[in-house]
Parts: structure tokens; sequence; C-alpha cells
């Protein structure tokens, strides 16, 4: 999930803040004010989202930007409320599909909405795995690696799945996998992890090979 950067961003705060003394149900300020907060204090930016998700609601037609609502869960898993995050992701999924229902299929509009779904089904997956619900973190991940091949995280994840029951040649073949799945060069963090994971297991000759 790509995430707004800003030049200043003290500045930029004050200035949303400001916005707010004058109108406080003005969304737009309380989301620029979360985007501001998210890499660096996940508490106050979750209050933020979740002040003008309610303004959204409020005001529109009930329905949120499906974004918002998987910045909401993952904040809310970055800061502990574990059983908070899983209703925002749900939502997010149901969002997307009343919007895809509304769109032609091939359309850029209904490919952007399709990836932001994929995108909360992802961290739907991750908040099963979190929660020590592995079939169902198992089952999702899966579901995402067949429609959407070059989903590299949910290779990753099932990994790293893998390799926590003692499954390793398991976990490796699912890196392999999903080096051949990337769009012919695999990013350099994929063999960073699999040449991490290689000399987890003492393997240092291998994990050598992976980072060279």
């Amino acid at each position: 999930m790509c995430k707004a950067r800003v030049n200043k961003p003290g500045e930029s705060i004050e200035l949303f803040k400001r916005v707010l003394e004058l109108n406080p149900k003005d969304f737009e300020a309380n989301i620029e004010i979360a985007k501001n907060y998210d890499q660096t204090d996940p508490k106050f930016a979750l209050v933020y989202y979740e002040k003008a998700l309610a303004i959204m609601k409020a005001e529109g037609d009930g329905q949120a930007p499906p974004e918002i609502l998987i910045n909401v869960g993952t904040l809310c898993l970055e800061v502990g409320k574990i059983d908070e995050a899983k209703p925002s992701f749900m939502e997010a999924i149901e969002v997307c599909d009343r919007l895809l229902a509304t769109l032609p299929g091939e359309s850029q509009e209904a490919l952007r909405v399709k990836a932001i779904k994929i995108t909360a089904r992802f961290n739907l997956g991750y908040w099963y795995e979190v929660k020590g619900l592995f079939a169902e973190a198992t089952e999702a991940y899966k579901a995402i690696k067949q429609e959407e091949p070059t989903y590299l995280d949910a290779y990753l994840r099932l990994a790293y799945m893998a390799r926590e029951r003692g499954a390793e040649q398991k976990a490796f073949d699912l890196l392999e996998d999903a080096k051949v799945k990337a769009n012919k060069q695999a990013p350099v963090y994929q063999f960073c992890i699999k040449g991490k994971m290689l000399l987890d297991l003492n393997f240092t000759n291998e994990s050598y090979k992976e980072y060279k």
C-alpha cells in the first residue's frame, strides 16, 4: 500500500489543522493530517482517518473509499487493535465489489479497483495469520496467487508460514516460484528474503549465492 509523502510534514499538519478549525467536517483535511502521521504516529493517524470516515459516511452515500478503509485496518494492526482491523478489510472488499459491479470489466478504473481489492484481501489474509488462523490465511493467499500470479507478497507469506511449520523445502519452492512469476527479473528484495531464510537455516553458501 502506497503512502503519501510530504516535504514538510510539520507545516502541512498545522495548515490542515487550521482548516479543521474553520470547518471541523472537512474530511479531506482529516485525511491529509492522517497521511502526515501514518509513518511516524500510527495512533494519531488512525484517529484522523476514523474522523474522516465518520464524516464521509454521514454526509455522503454511506460508502467510504476502500483505500481509506484499508489504511484504517492496517493502522489498527500496527497499534495492536487486532480485532478492529478485520471489519475495515471486509468493508473494503465489499465496497470494491459494489464499485466493480458498476464498471466496464476492462476499464482503467475497474483495473484500479481490482488492484485495491487484492490489497484488501491480502491484508485480510495477514489478519488471519496474526490471529493464528493459518488455514484461513493459507486459503486467502493461495486464492490471490491463483488470481494474480505476480502478486509476490502472497508467495512470501506462504513461504514464511511454511518455514514456521518446518517445511523448509516448501518455503524455498514458493520463493523460487515467485521469482519465476515476477516480470522476468525478480525484485532485489526477493533474493534478499530467500538469502536471509537460507542463512537462518545455516545454509551459508546457498545464502551467499542469493545475495550475490
